[in-house]
């Protein structure tokens, strides 16, 4: 993994030895997590100084989604996708970077999934 290093260490250089030798797919992941790192730092470094990478992605992960699924008497399910309420200083936090969350999504109806015999086509 790419981590904050001096700048001259070469610690850079030595994570991009290593991820030579992962699955691509890793490599990419690698990749979109020090975009992400180095984009939040710029942003937090021209609009709330004080606050780190690390420290807001902390606080981000407390944001949690998830699915619910509720059966129906006759055999479809309910699915509400969900997330939970942020905190007071995620809500301060989240106009200052420009960022907005999504609104609740909308429930699925989803019908079961039968699968018919070729035998009785």
């Amino acid at each position: 993994m790419l981590m904050p290093s001096p700048p001259g260490s070469g610690t850079i250089r030595a994570a991009i030895g290593i991820l030579s030798q992962c699955p691509p797919a890793l490599r990419l992941i690698s990749f979109l997590a020090y975009c992400l790192q180095v984009t939040l730092k710029a942003r937090l470094k021209a609009r709330a100084g004080g606050l780190t990478a690390r420290s807001v992605l902390e606080k981000f992960a407390t944001v949690q989604m998830l699915d619910i699924h509720l059966p129906t008497t006759d055999g479809r399910e309910i699915v509400l996708t969900r997330h939970t309420h942020p905190e007071k200083d995620i809500l301060l936090l989240l106009p200052q970077l420009g960022l907005t969350l999504p609104e609740q999504a909308p429930p699925k109806i989803h019908a079961p999934h039968t699968l018919q015999n070729p035998a009785n086509l």
